[in-house]
C-alpha cells in the first residue's frame, strides 16, 4: 500500500525574541501571547521567513493577499501598523524596520 506524499508541517520561527507557531497558529514576544489577525499573522509569518531581508510592499501584497487580489499598497503599511501596535509593548524595541518607499524588514534586536 502507498502512502500519501506528506507535506511537512510547517516549522516555528523564533527570531530574536518573537516566538512564530504557524502550526498552532500562534505568536509570543518575550514569552507574552500575541493577539493578532489572520493577515497580520500571515504578513509577520512572510517577514519573519527572512530576517533582515527588505521584503518591497509588491511582495508582501503578493504573499499575504495572493496575485489575483485587488488591493492597494498602502493596505500593507496599515496592516504593518496594526502589528506593531500588537507586538510592542512599553520600553520594547519594534521589530520591524521601514525602507522608506521600499518596503519592511523583520531585524532581531
Amino acid at each position: 500500500m502507498e502512502r500519501a506524499l506528506e507535506r511537512p508541517a510547517p516549522r516555528r520561527l523564533l527570531v530574536g525574541d518573537v516566538d512564530l507557531d504557524p502550526r498552532t497558529r500562534s505568536v509570543k514576544r518575550g514569552g507574552r501571547h500575541v493577539r493578532i489577525g489572520p493577515k497580520e499573522f500571515r504578513l509577520l509569518e512572510s517577514l519573519m521567513e527572512q530576517p533582515g531581508r527588505v521584503l518591497s510592499r509588491d511582495e508582501l501584497l503578493r504573499a499575504v493577499w495572493g496575485h489575483a487580489a485587488e488591493v492597494e499598497l498602502r493596505t500593507v503599511d496599515a496592516h504593518v501598523s496594526r502589528l506593531r501596535r500588537a507586538l510592542v509593548r512599553g520600553r520594547e524595541s519594534d521589530p520591524i524596520e521601514t525602507f522608506r518607499g521600499v518596503g519592511y524588514s523583520f531585524v532581531e534586536r
